[in-house]
C-alpha cells in the first residue's frame, strides 16, 4: 500500500507529507487506469483541486494526475486493506479443511508436508468444459502449482467451505459450511 502511493505521488516528500485521509477516502476502491467512471471522476476532481488539497503546485499536480489515471488497480487504503484481510481470513478457514490440525504449521507448510507428486502431467482447468495438460519440472514447481490451485478454487468457493460471507447480499441465506471430506470432495469435482 505504502509503494502504491509513494509511486502516484511521485517520491515526492513533500507530496507525500501533504497526503490527506479526504483524498484517500475519495479514491479508495477506485481504478482510474480501468474503469472510465473513475477515471472521469480522478481526472474532475485534480482539476477542480478536489484531490489533494493542499498540494498547489502545478506540475507536480498534473504529474499526479497522470499517475493517477494510468493506475492498473484499485486504489488501496486501510479500509481496503481491513475488507482483504477478512476474505483472506474466510479462504484460510476452508484451505484448513484439506489439512490435518497440526499445532505450529503455518497452512502453507501443512499443505507442503502432505504433497505427494504424481508422475504425470498437472491440469489447468481453463473452464468447465476444457482441461489443458502441463508438464512441470520438478516437485517444488508442482508443488507451488498445485498450491496455487488450490488457493484458486477456495477463493471461487469459501462460503460453501468456510461459512464465512463478508459482503453477503441481504435477504440471502448464510452459507452452511462444509466440514467432512467427502462434501468438500464433492464441491472440488463440480
Amino acid at each position: 500500500m505504502r509503494t502504491v502511493w509513494e509511486n502516484l505521488l511521485d517520491h515526492n516528500p513533500a507530496s507525500i507529507a501533504a497526503l490527506d485521509s479526504e483524498s484517500v477516502q475519495n479514491l479508495e476502491l477506485r481504478a482510474p487506469g480501468i474503469v472510465a467512471e473513475d477515471n472521469l471522476y480522478v481526472g474532475n476532481a485534480m482539476d477542480s483541486g478536489g484531490l489533494f488539497r493542499m498540494i498547489n503546485h502545478a506540475t507536480i499536480r498534473s504529474t499526479i494526475k497522470r499517475r493517477l489515471l494510468n493506475f492498473r488497480g484499485i486504489l488501496p487504503s486501510l479500509k481496503t486493506l481491513f475488507e482483504d484481510t477478512k476474505y483472506l481470513d474466510a479462504c484460510v478457514r476452508g484451505m484448513r479443511l484439506l489439512i490435518p490440525p497440526t499445532k505450529g504449521l503455518m497452512v502453507r507448510k501443512a499443505l507442503e508436508a502432505a504433497f505427494e507428486p504424481s508422475d504425470g502431467p498437472a491440469f489447468l482447468q481453463a473452464d468447465p468444459n476444457q482441461l489443458f495438460a502441463i508438464t512441470l519440472p520438478s516437485t517444488r514447481s508442482k508443488f507451488i502449482y498445485a498450491y496455487q490451485q488450490l488457493w484458486l478454487f477456495n477463493m471461487r468457493h469459501f462460503p460453501d467451505l468456510s461459512g464465512v460471507e463478508p459482503r453477503k447480499e441481504k435477504g440471502r441465506p448464510k452459507s452452511t459450511p462444509m466440514r467432512s471430506g467427502a462434501s468438500t470432495k464433492d464441491l472440488a469435482s463440480r
